[in-house]
Formats: structure tokens, C-alpha cells, sequence
């Protein structure tokens, strides 16, 4: 049988992530109605920190400066998470999704500062249509109004600052796999996330006491999902087509997520699509399409 290569490899382990992580910011956003953005955070990533650990300590890892430097890393992730758990509660499932299809460019862009990667003619006019597209999306609100049209707009700028904190994190992650196993990358990330949800998650105690009394059935599902799924599945995944591919193949998975993600909304929360949301969409696909395509020849260095 023909060995796979690492593009290959790299494609396979995107598209699975994609089928693992689907529902995680529609799961997310359930689980928030009844549980605190921290303890949120906490139990999720302790649902994922048990089913690493096994992984983690099957490699008998050395903690060491090279495990302090990969926690440091990860904050960048954790920040991330932050961010996302206290925009969704402000602005829909799909909208939070969407926004993450900008990821592809944004690393484009760090890439051109911190890699001294090149940027091509292509890439340019992918990255202006491509953020037009997502800032449509964050403003989307302003367009058609509404109650929440205050709320929906900070909700949608805390997931723009989140997905710029992912993008670095995604680019350290791939100088860090040069010595190190997805595996190792994930657990730091895993760990630093936890830690800080429990930290803060202590607070809900007082701002939301008896919160843990009042837990359906739908928030339990929504929270193993988020653990097992959009956590521990999604970014070991994410970690693999890292490691066999490029920061930009492995944020590929960020094209597909908007669709499951809707998919899950329309079904669960009863979304639906706005002008807005569809214009900005098809622009930032257009953008990460240009992005991520082959690039001309003609190069700007």
C-alpha cells in the first residue's frame, strides 16, 4: 500500500477535525445559558485533560524550560477560549464560526512578519477581501438591528480578538513541534486552560452561587461534546495537521467549521441566516480562497 505523505496526511487530519469540532461553538453556547464562562472553561477542559493525560504520560515527558516556554505558548490559546466563551453568550453560534474563517488570513499576515514568509500579489487582494468579509460579519448587526444590536457587535469583536490570539498560537505551535510531539503541544495547552478556568471559575461561586444546582440534561451532552470533541478530538487533530502541514493547511479546518456550525444552529438554536452573515461569508471565503491557493508568480518581498 502507497505510504501517505505529509500533505495527505496533513488534509486528513483537517477534515476530521472538522467532523469533531463541528458543533463546538453551537454545544458552547448551550452549555453557557446555564453554566459561568470560567467553570464553563474549566469543566470542559478537564474533561479533555482526562482523556490526554493517558497520551501525555505514554511519552514519559521531561518538564523542563522547553515545557515552561509551551505553557507560555499555550496562553495564547487559553486567551482565546477566554474570549470566545464571553463573545458567544453575546452573538450567534454561526456569526462566532464565521468570524473564525479569518484565522487563515490573519496567519498569512503574521507569517509575512514572524516567518519572513512571502506575500504574493493573490494573497494581498485575498487578505482585503477576505477581512472585508469578516468585518461585515462583525458589524452584520449595525445592518439589520435589533435589541441585542450593542451586545451582538462586542460579542462579535471579542471573537475577532480571540481568533488573532489562535492565529499566534497556531504559528508557535509549529516551531514547537520541531522538537516536540502534538501530543505534548496539546497537554500545555490543555493544562494552562484548565488551570485558569479553575482559578477564575472560583468567582462564579459568588457571582452566580447555586449555579450547579440548576443543570439539565442538554447542558451535561453540551459540556462532554465541548470536552471530548471540541476540545480533546478537534485540537489533537488540529496539532497532527500542523505538524504534517503548514499553519495555513491546518486553519483550513476554519473554512469548513461556519457550515457544520450553522448546520447544528439551525437545528438546535433556531438561527438564521441575515444579509449580512451571507455577504460577509461568501467575501470571506473568496479572501481565504486566494489566500491559501496556489500564489501567482509575481511576489511582493
Amino acid at each position: 500500500m502507497k505510504k501517505l505523505d505529509d500533505h495527505t496526511k496533513a488534509l486528513i487530519a483537517v477534515l476530521l477535525a472538522v467532523v469533531a469540532g463541528g458543533g463546538n461553538a453551537v454545544f458552547t453556547k448551550i452549555a453557557l445559558r446555564e453554566i459561568p464562562p470560567f467553570s464553563s472553561i474549566f469543566l470542559r477542559w478537564f474533561i479533555a485533560f482526562l482523556f490526554v493525560l493517558p497520551l501525555f504520560l505514554r511519552e514519559k515527558p521531561k518538564i523542563d524550560k522547553d515545557f515552561g516556554y509551551a505553557f507560555a505558548v499555550s496562553t495564547f490559546a487559553t486567551i482565546n477560549i477566554v474570549m470566545f466563551a464571553f463573545g458567544v453568550r453575546l452573538t450567534s453560534a454561526s456569526v462566532s464560526q464565521m468570524i473564525y474563517a479569518g484565522v487563515p488570513m490573519i496567519i498569512a499576515i503574521l507569517s509575512y512578519f514572524m516567518l519572513k514568509e512571502k506575500v504574493t500579489r493573490q494573497k494581498v487582494i485575498g487578505l482585503i477581501v477576505g477581512l472585508a468579509g469578516v468585518a461585515i460579519i462583525i458589524f452584520s448587526p449595525l445592518l439589520h438591528g435589533g435589541l441585542d444590536l450593542r451586545a451582538s457587535v462586542i460579542g462579535n469583536f471579542l471573537i475577532f480578538i480571540s481568533t488573532i490570539s489562535f492565529s499566534l498560537y497556531t504559528i508557535f505551535s509549529k516551531k514547537l513541534q520541531k522538537k516536540h510531539s502534538p501530543v505534548y503541544v496539546l497537554a500545555t495547552y490543555i493544562i494552562n486552560s484548565m488551570i485558569v478556568g479553575l482559578v477564575f471559575g472560583l468567582f462564579d461561586f459568588v457571582t452566580s452561587p447555586g449555579w450547579y444546582l440548576h443543570i439539565s440534561m442538554i447542558t451535561v451532552w453540551s459540556i462532554l461534546y465541548t470536552g471530548i470533541f471540541g476540545a480533546f478530538l478537534f485540537y489533537l487533530l488540529y496539532q497532527y495537521a500542523i505538524k504534517h502541514g503548514t499553519p495555513v493547511i491546518a486553519s483550513m479546518s476554519l473554512y469548513l467549521l461556519p457550515i457544520a456550525a450553522f448546520i447544528w444552529a439551525s437545528i438546535l438554536l433556531g438561527e438564521k441566516l441575515t444579509p449580512g452573515f451571507i455577504l460577509g461569508s461568501i467575501l470571506a471565503f473568496a479572501g481565504a480562497y486566494l489566500v491559501t491557493k496556489k500564489p501567482a508568480p509575481t511576489a511582493y518581498s
